[in-house]
């Protein structure tokens, strides 16, 4: 499955493919503060990415 071109937002999996970043390695910078995430579902959902938040990482850009 590739991610849509027009697609916001996206799973850890799809991430993961418009990154080529393991899943390991976006938790870790979730968690570090380095990228910006979300969840489905308030604290307790999937973790979801904007596509923004993806690229800012991608390029260096840390997350506010």
């Amino acid at each position: 499955m590739n991610p849509e071109v027009n697609q916001e937002w996206f799973t850890l999996k799809e991430a993961q493919e418009f990154t080529r970043l393991s899943a390991s390695l976006l938790r870790a910078a979730v968690a570090s503060g380095r990228l910006k995430s979300a969840r489905s579902n308030g604290t307790t959902g999937k973790l979801i990415f904007h596509r923004t938040w993806l690229s800012q990482f991608i390029l260096g850009g840390v997350s506010e």
